[in-house]
């Protein structure tokens, strides 16, 4: 009597870590070095992941998980100082995986996005999601930059 080691795979550890970022199989692939082709067959179970790809993921997913942390608890500290709640929540989108990684430390659009689900999950305030550079905070820093060089040019 054989006993089949056959088992369906629903779901790899890493397959798992890739939707939890939030990230396609190219973004992933782009992130980690690696083909697309070699993501998907680390997805679906044919080979598996290295562990330092899976602790890349991990790391990832922990540094999504802490920065949507700080922006709740920078919400909270602000609304127990000013003493009234906001209308809604304004996070700024980057417009390219460039942007993100440059500007949020992000390897994606995608991994910002998943930032912004878990503070929606996290905060009582409606968000909303704008291209970055258009939130009411980016326009006030720009007018008083503005303002600041034309008191400059003035003197």
């Amino acid at each position: 009597m054989s006993v089949s080691n056959d088992k369906q795979i629903i779901a790899t550890e890493f397959a798992l870590l890739r939707k939890r970022v939030g990230m396609t199989v190219h973004e992933t692939g782009s992130f980690l070095g690696v083909a697309p082709n070699i993501i998907k067959s680390w997805n679906a179970g044919r080979n598996d992941a290295p562990r330092h790809a899976i602790e890349q993921m991990k790391a990832l997913y922990y540094q999504i998980e802490d920065r949507a942390s700080a922006i709740i608890e920078a919400q909270e500290a602000m609304i127990d100082e000013v003493g009234s709640i906001p209308e809604c929540v304004e996070i700024g989108i980057p417009g390219s995986d460039l942007e993100a990684q440059e500007v949020a430390g992000f390897p994606t659009v995608s991994t910002m996005l998943t930032l912004a689900a878990l503070v929606s999950v996290g905060c009582d305030i409606p968000i909303k999601l704008v291209r970055r550079g258009s939130t009411a905070a980016t326009s006030d820093a720009i007018n008083a930059r503005m303002l600041g060089e034309a008191n400059k040019n003035n003197e």
